[in-house]
């Protein structure tokens, strides 16, 4: 064996020294480690022990919430507040849709225009207090000029889609700040896909429902009013399924109207068949209308069946209860008999019209008249 000097002998010494004591520290922090470890596992379980009872302190008390079919009968009005009987009700989300150019737009401007001018629609009387509209229009200023002048448009104001390129949460919040600002009781958005922003798969899954379903909740709990212009698909089917956005869509508006040509082979036929599917029973029906020459108003008719001979009766009907809510916001009152000369039909037909118009809540029936 080498012989060292007494100097690599303390050398080699305190080498070894070191080494234990780096060793020590090494077990020493391990053992931190561990009770690191043990007293982060009893923090997380306090927080969570804590949490679940801030949750249970939380919960209402049994009998604070909920209530009888009774209570329920007493507490909401079967009235509907209405902007436009069986199309728009007040803090609701209503739907027009149809192929491209078939008149979403005409037909929705001539709905502002009445409402600001307090006159009624095909569908019966306008508020007693006028409703005017925030417009936010994807359409060229100089066709859209054109639908505004036919309808008579004065008192709405008119938002540009360029003008508002922003995130759909803030361009919610813009757009309700702006009714409000106007004193609005109504937003059109006239191209729901543009004015989202979704294109592609995202417009026929459910990214597209969340986003109206988000506008819906913000503009009820601002008290306004929402009308959508959106497109079909280009395909056939159920006439509840041509929407594009899929079932999500049709679940966050509150009536969903789709608009079709009455003859799908001229393009220059007036005349336009409107199916409505709502939450509510007056919300569901089938129409017949035809545009002006002017294009500023429209008229019931009748139209050919869409797909079969039940939506055919029930066009009939809803065309004969919008005639009927039409003449009491004329007359005031009618009796059967007033109804019948007015519209030409009979007696009997004109009292059932009337007597469901008033279980509709759209009149009131005085059993002594007849």
């Amino acid at each position: 064996m080498t012989n060292l000097s007494d100097e690599e002998k303390d050398h080699l010494d305190r080498v070894a020294d070191q080494y234990h004591k780096e060793e020590m520290e090494r077990e020493r922090q391990l053992d931190l480690d561990d009770e690191l470890a043990v007293e982060y596992e009893r923090r997380e379980r306090v927080k969570d022990a804590v949490a679940r009872r801030r949750a249970l302190a939380a919960r209402p008390k049994v009998d604070s919430y909920g209530r009888s079919a009774e209570q329920l009968l007493i507490e909401v009005s079967p009235e509907v507040d209405w902007i436009v009987p069986r199309l728009l009700s007040r803090k609701s989300v209503s739907k027009l849709a149809s192929r491209e150019k078939v008149g979403k737009g005409v037909f929705s401007a001539y709905v502002v225009g009445c409402l600001e001018r307090g006159e009624p629609t095909f569908f019966g009387p306008s508020p007693a207090e006028l409703v005017t509209t925030l417009i936010l229009t994807e359409e060229p200023p100089d066709s859209f000029r054109e639908k505004v002048e036919a309808a008579g448009i004065e008192r709405a104001t008119v938002v540009f889609g360029h003008e508002l390129a922003l995130a759909w949460e803030t361009k919610v919040e813009a757009l309700v700040e702006k009714a409000l600002h106007h004193g609005h009781g109504l937003i059109w958005i006239d191209n729901l896909a543009r004015a989202t922003g979704i294109t592609g798969s995202e417009e026929n899954d459910n990214t597209l429902g969340g986003m109206v379903g988000r506008l819906g909740d913000r503009a009820a709990a601002a008290g306004l009013t929402v009308l959508l212009n959106h497109h079909h698909r280009k395909t056939e089917g159920n006439i509840a399924d041509l929407s594009r956005g899929g079932t999500a869509l049709a679940a966050a508006c509150d009536v969903n109207v789709e608009m079709e040509r009455a003859d799908a082979k001229n393009t220059q036929d007036r005349r336009r068949r409107l199916t409505a599917q709502g939450r509510i029973d007056a919300t569901n029906w089938v129409l017949g209308v035809e545009l002006s020459d002017d294009r500023s108003s429209y008229a019931l008719v009748d139209v050919p069946a869409a797909r079969n001979g039940d939506l055919a009766r029930q066009a009939k009907a809803d065309a004969a209860q919008s005639m009927a809510a039409l003449h009491l916001a004329e007359m005031g009152s009618a009796t059967a008999k007033q109804f019948a000369e007015r519209w030409s039909v009979a007696e009997r037909t004109a009292k059932r019209h009337l007597d469901h118009l008033a279980d509709k809540g759209g009149g009131h029936r005085d059993d002594q008249r007849t």
